[in-house]
């Protein structure tokens, strides 16, 4: 199961203050059906909303699921330049604290070198890169106060 979003982050930087909690763990996983059965069983259990464990960020997922040796069930997440790439994308007030955090681990303190990696990780034709370098550029420059 790859993680992303505010649960990719604290299991990245679990000493990290910054790192908001979140309600809900976005993620990518297999056998959907055979995890979903568990993730319900489990919001029973533990008074969790029934969709704690959702994939709606699919979509924006640019790399699959990583290979496993074995057969046993692995969580783990996202690359942080995945998750940078996915947050630029999306571009929404919630990923700019998220985007800090990633940006101070990394040392990167160019705004250019934020929408780099997004383009990097989808591509220049990527349908979740549709609002042009420019406009990414201002967001970044937002996300660093530059």
């Amino acid at each position: 199961m790859k993680i992303v979003g505010g649960a990719a982050l604290a299991k990245l930087y679990p000493d990290d203050d910054e790192v908001r909690p979140t309600a809900d763990v976005d993620a990518l996983f297999e056998p959907v059906s055979d995890v979903l059965i568990v993730a319900d069983a489990m919001a029973q259990d533990y008074a969790l909303r029934p969709d704690w464990l959702n994939s709606a960020a699919r979509p924006f997922m640019a790399r699959g699921l990583a290979e496993s040796a074995d057969d046993s069930f692995h969580v783990y997440a996202a690359e942080p330049e995945e998750l940078i790439a996915m947050k630029m994308a999306r571009g929404a007030p919630q990923d700019i604290d998220d985007l800090r955090i990633l940006a101070r681990h990394l040392g990167i303190t160019s705004p250019a070198r934020l929408v780099q990696i997004a383009y990097t990780v989808y591509g220049a034709d990527s349908v979740h890169l549709q609002d042009g370098e420019d406009s990414y550029l201002l967001f970044a420059e937002d996300v660093l106060g530059t």
